[in-house]
Order: C-alpha cells, then structure tokens, then sequence
C-alpha cells in the first residue's frame, strides 16, 4: 500500500489494533508524548532516524506473539511487505516518499511483532543465512523496516546478532542509496556537494558496506537516466564491478548481479556502456559456477541460434534467428559476447571449486558444461555446443566485427584461428551443395540454403576471407564454382541481417563521403571539412588566380564497399600489389600514384585523413590544429569486395568521374559543378561549402579590383545597402579621378581588415 496515505492499514490489523491499543500503544505514547492515540501510531520521521515514541511501542511489541503460520524468514518477510503495502506502490515511490517527508500512519503492532521475531531469526545459527537475507532485502526495498531495525537492534538484540554497525558511516550509506532511488538523480539539495561527489560517496559505500550497496544496486540500474546522471551511473556501475570480482561472488547473493542486467536491459540503458562483452568477461568464471542464479544473463547474451527457412526451395532463403530479450540481438551481437567469454575461461578456477575433478582440466568450457551444466541454464546456451559450426561462425563473425565495427582493420592473410573456423564450416558446405546431401553427421537437417548462409557469412565477408577459400580449394572445379557464385554474394549483400551490413566501419557509415581539394600543386583529403591546417584556409583567400588555384572533388562511398589495410610501418611497408587501393590522385612531379591513406590512434578518436604512396612505411598528417605529424601505424582505404563481384552501375553516372577506383570515383563540385554529380540526400553539407568558397570568390575579385588602384586618391561615396534573396549588399562607390566605378560586395565583407574602412 502506499505510505502517503494517511491511514493504510488492512482490515485485520486495523482491528487487531483497536482492540490491543489501549493496553499497550496508547499507554506508551501518553507516557511519551502525552496524546492518546486510539487509532494508529505515527511513525515520525527526519532522515533515517525514529522518535522515542516509535522505540517505546517497539519494546512493548517485543513481547506480543507472531501467527503460528510463519514459520520461515521469507514468510515473515512476505507478511512485513502486505503490512507495509509493497504490492500497491514501487520502491522508487516509497523511497522517494521517504525523502520527501511524507509520513503515514501505520497501525504497527502486528508489525513489530513480525520484525521482532524475524530478528530473533538471527540469533539461531540454522536460520541465521536466510533472516539476513530477508532483511537486507527489507532494509533496500522500504527505508522504514531500516528505521525500525537500527534503533530495536541495540535495545532489544544481543550484541553478536547485530546486522548493522549503526555508526555515522552506515546511516550515510543508506540515506544515499535511499536519495539516490528516490530522486533518481545524483543532484543532490546540499549545495556543498556537487553529482560528482555524491557518485564518488556512492562508490566509497562499497567499501565500508559492501552488503547493503550491493543490496541496492540492482534497483539503482533499473533508473531511467540521461547525460551527467548516466555519465555518473556508468561509474558507480564500474565499481560494483570491481567489488564483485574482488569478493563479492560466494559471500553475498548472487541473483543480484542477475537482477542488475535485468534492469538494465529492461531499462533501456546502452549495453556498450552498462553490459558490454569485456564487463560479463571479468566476471566469467563467477557466473559460469553459479550459473543456477543467473539465468536472466544466459538467456539474454548467449541463447542458442535456430535456422528458419522462408521457403524450403529457395537455396538462399536461409535465415538465422537468436531470440533474446536484449534488442536488435543479430549474429556479430551473439559473436562479440560469446567468443571474448569463451576465451575468459580459466580451467585453474574451475578445478579448484569442484574438487571431484581430481586434477581433470576442461581445455573448453563445453568440457564442464558436458561434465557439471547438466540442468543449469549453461546447458541452454551456445556455449554448451562446444567445437560445433555455431562456435565456429560466431568466431569468424567475431573477426569481422572486429576488423570493420571496432575499427581494427584488415589484414592481407588472415589469423590461423579465423583461417581454422573457416575451412572447418566451409568445406562440409560446399560439399552439402555439390553433393545435395548434409555432410555433418551431428547434423541431418544441414541442407543446401544453411550452407548457402555459412558461406555467405564466412567467405563473403570481404575478398580477403574468399582469396583464401579459393587458393585452400583452388583444385576443386565444383568448389570454386560455388565461391564465386555472384548471385548468392549480391543476394545476402543486400539483405539487411547479412554480414556485410551488419559489419561495417562507423565513420563511413556517419559521413558517407570523402573531399578532395587540390591547392595548388598538392592534394588535401578531408571527410567533412576543410584542410585540417589554420595557415591553408587562410590562404585559400591569398591565391592569386583563387578559381584556379583551388578545386573540390567529392567521392560518395557506400558502407559495403571499403576496408581498412593495416600497415605497421616498424614491420612492414605499405604495397598495393593484391589490393585495390582507394586512388587520391597523381604526384604533380613524379607522376606516382597517391592512395587515401588515415590516421587514428583509438577506435573513437579523430580520423586524420591524408596520402600514402607504394611503399611507403610511414605517413604524414595533419591534426585539427595545424601541427604536423609522422606515423608509422596507418591504414590504407581500399576495396572490401572484388569489383566484378558488385552489382554493376548505371555507366551514364560515370560520365564525369575523375580517377576511378572500381565502383568509387572523385566528381567535380567546385569551381564547377559536373553535370553528373551525386544526388543524394547525405550531401547536405554541400551548400555551406558552396556558399563559403563563393564567398571566398567574391572577395578576391573585389580584393583584386581595389588592388589595382591607389587607395589614397579614391573619394568613397555612399554606401548603399540593398536586400536581395535575403542577403544585403553594400553598393560603394569609387572614384578615381575622372572614372566612376560602382562595385557591389557582400556586407559580411565589409567589415574585414584587410578592406579600407569606407565612410558615409
């Protein structure tokens, strides 16, 4: 029920109460307080702190009897949370109530009673586990059942039965979390403490009482936060997981941490900041052997994937579906948390805890899972399938949302364990499609459209994973048939549950293009900006023949198509042989050939974009600050697929592309733009980058007809300012000597120091 209410109590205790109230709560306030109150007790309260009138009925209460029928700490606990009505109201409304000073009357006696003898639990070694338990769970969920237990457990409890240390530091802990559930915010009224500093007090709660915030963490991440609150609510999130690894696993409850990723899926939170791979990684080996108590975690990260079939005729109309409650759960999501969780396996850990093992090491997590995950929520995962095809994708998968997703880039020979996976899934496949039949004993159903989606989703993923199947099977006619099929590639290249769109590099995706200014004689390549030096674009206005001194070409990419070559120039040099190298231009000297070339030292630090030649072990660059810089660790924009492999293209859009790369090309923009050039709703920035060099023009030419007179001579007429499709121009007349001239110029230039000051 909700405690703002003024009177709550349920039927039965309201008359349990009337007729007992005179014989003990009335008496006790009218010696108190000097009322007599028939109907209730009022529970006063300021912070977490209980008035004298409260402790007297508790020490009357103490010796009234509990109903025979609760006979177990979570009966009693369950009966506390009807009293206290749990089932009308949530958490966060009664800890928000609390904190807001909102007090309600309780008829308290039955309640009392109940706490006493759920306290008395806890003097009993046999029932001492499960009493804690429920009160630590009653403290968190209602900060009055805390409030009547700190002030009865030092009058009424002997001193080893304590639950709590009630000291300032302990009383700090709750009313925090309590603030904290309450408001759903880490501001706090006290201006001397800023969300910063309530977030760090927080953590330290960890530290000094592990239990309760341990208690009040799952309730925490099921808040709805946004910007600095979620900022601060990933860090106190961080730190509870250092606690779990360091003790908290075997000493506390362990369906909390299950509770924790419950609320945050169902929250809505980002699983990249509150459940990403490498935090269910460092604590592994803890979830794998208390598996039982987190079958939420299981479930939801790693559930098994089924095929399904959209027509049993169609040889590449297989489907893979992973149902899970996390959203837009696909493959690479199923890859990027199973296999960084299988490679956290520490069989050290596993033969300690289960001494039966006598030595016996599980080289694999589906070894224990076979031995002990019988009946636990292991056995329910993908991980129980051990060295099966599923592992074997997921680890391929894994690679390539490595290589593109996060940025890592692509290698000219792929890794052994990815090379291993491949021709460990690919080679039955083919066999199943040449032959007709399944060619995995463990696996009768394994027909012509599963292999097609193996395939697909192996050596499709870029032309490195197919040059290696096709030299692996390069003697087998039927098999290299079946690895250049165009028709199952441009299929699933299209899908949108297919490798390729699901594995793509981000900053392609976010800026779909690529600027090519050439200055002068040299060549700058930006994303979404001008040259990255402060001294070019102050030149560009210094050039002396400006239209032609400067051209932007533009070259639209699409996700699907590129790749990043990693170069690490202290072991290797950059070679295009066997690439297709994204081509920039030509050196105005040598005549080379110049590649686009990127430098980033993080997967979400800038891109500083630049050339490279053949051969190259190194690069140069420039930052966002005009400083220049040397890196040996680059990487080359190239062609992810094969061109004949691609869908082929309209030639009439062709018609004015400048030094081609397979299916991308550069297309004039500026100083004029070609008659072909892209349409596309991405190019938005287009229009400013036209109005600025344009403005860039008309200022030198305006800059260049006043250089050809003496400044001094001229007698300055009146300007005259005139609107004209929303933009002012001041008309200024000149005159020298005998000849007129009247010159209209943007206003926006007029004001600039390099023009002379004109008067009216």
């Amino acid at each position: 029920m909700p405690l703002g209410n003024a009177h709550l109590s349920t039927r039965n205790v309201e008359s349990r109460s009337r007729r007992s109230s005179r014989a003990t709560s009335s008496s006790v306030l009218a010696r108190t307080d000097g009322g007599n109150h028939e109907d209730g007790l009022v529970l006063r309260r300021r912070g977490l702190s209980l008035s004298s009138t409260v402790l007297g009925g508790l020490k009357a209460g103490y010796l009234k009897a509990t109903p025979d029928r609760f006979v177990t700490a979570k009966q009693i606990a369950d009966e506390i949370r009807r009293l206290l009505g749990h089932d009308k109201s949530t958490i966060y409304q009664r800890h928000q109530r609390y904190n807001e000073g909102d007090h309600p009357f309780l008829d308290h006696d039955e309640l009392v009673s109940l706490c006493t003898k759920l306290a008395n639990f806890l003097t009993k070694p046999r029932t001492r586990y499960f009493a804690r338990s429920e009160l630590c769970a009653l403290f968190v969920e209602d900060p009055v059942v805390y409030d009547l237990f700190r002030d009865y457990a030092f009058t009424c409890l002997p001193a080893e039965s304590y639950l709590f240390i009630t000291k300032e530091v302990e009383e700090n802990c709750h009313r925090r979390w309590s603030e904290l559930l309450g408001r759903s915010t880490f501001k706090m009224n006290r201006r001397s403490e800023t969300p910063q500093y309530n977030c760090d007090a927080l953590k330290d709660t960890f530290n000094v009482s592990g239990r309760a915030a341990i208690e009040y963490l799952p309730y925490a991440m099921g808040l709805e936060m946004q910007n600095e609150d979620l900022v601060l609510l990933h860090q106190l999130w961080n730190k509870s997981l250092d606690y779990m690894v360091e003790c908290y696993i075997g000493h506390h409850r362990v369906d909390n941490t299950d509770l924790c990723f419950k609320n945050i899926v169902s929250s809505g939170k980002p699983l990249a900041y509150f459940a990403s791979p490498s935090q269910l990684e460092r604590i592994m080996m803890d979830l794998v052997l208390h598996s039982t108590e987190v079958p939420f975690i299981f479930s939801t990260f790693f559930p098994p994937p089924m095929f399904e079939f959209r027509n049993p005729k169609d040889p590449y109309g297989a489907k893979l579906v992973i149902r899970s409650p996390a959203r837009d759960w696909d493959i690479v999501s199923a890859a990027t948390y199973a296999i960084p969780f299988l490679g956290a396996f520490a069989k050290e850990k596993i033969a300690k805890r289960f001494f039966s093992t006598r030595g016996k090491d599980f080289h694999a997590l589906s070894e224990f899972i076979k031995k002990y995950g019988s009946g636990t929520p292991l056995e329910h995962t993908v991980l129980a399938k051990g060295e099966g095809a599923f592992i074997h994708l997921y680890e391929a998968v894994n690679d390539a949302a490595t290589s593109y997703r996060r940025s890592r880039g692509v290698l000219s020979k792929l890794e052994e364990n990815v090379h291993v996976a491949l021709v460990t899934l690919v080679e039955p496949s083919l066999r199943t499609i040449v032959t007709g039949k399944p060619s995995w004993k463990e696996k009768k159903d394994w027909n012509v459209p599963r292999s097609n989606f193996i395939i697909a989703h192996t050596v499709d993923i870029d032309r490195y994973h197919k040059r290696e199947m096709l030299n692996t099977f390069k003697y087998n006619d039927a098999y290299i048939d079946i690895l250049n099929d165009r028709l199952r590639f441009q299929t699933y290249l299209q899908r949108s549950d297919g490798i390729c769109n699901l594995t793509y590099i981000p900053q392609v995706r976010n800026v779909a293009y690529l600027r090519r200014f050439r200055i002068g004689l040299e060549y700058f390549i930006t994303a979404d900006g001008l040259p990255e030096s402060n001294d070019r674009i102050l030149n560009l206005r210094d050039l002396g023949a400006f239209s032609g001194d400067i051209v932007i070409d533009t070259m639209l990419l699409d996700r699907h198509v590129l790749s990043c070559l990693r170069v690490d120039g202290q072991s290797s040099v950059f070679n295009c042989r066997g690439h297709y190298p994204i081509l920039a231009g030509f050196d105005f000297e040598t005549k080379e050939p110049l590649f686009v070339s990127v430098v980033f030292k993080e997967n979400y630090s800038p891109w500083y974009f630049t050339t490279v030649k053949n051969g190259a072990s190194s690069v140069k660059y420039t930052d966002e600050l005009g400083e220049d810089y040397i890196s040996q660790h680059f990487f080359v924009l190239v062609l992810r697929h094969d061109p004949i492999d691609l869908p082929p293209q309209d030639i009439r859009h062709r018609a004015g592309a400048k030094d081609p790369t397979g299916p991308v090309y550069w297309v004039e923009f500026w100083p004029k733009k070609d008659a072909q050039y892209f349409s596309d709703e991405r190019l938005r920035d287009d229009r400013l980058l036209k109005l600025l060099m344009n403005n860039l023009r008309t200022y030198k030419t305006a800059e260049n007809i006043l250089d050809g007179f003496n400044y001094w001579p001229l007698q300055m007429g009146r300007r005259i300012k005139h609107m004209k499709d929303n933009h002012i121009f001041t008309y200024v007349k000149l005159q020298l000597y005998d000849v007129g001239l009247l010159l209209r110029i943007p206003s926006e230039w007029i004001d600039l120091p390099e023009l002379p000051a004109f008067t009216d």
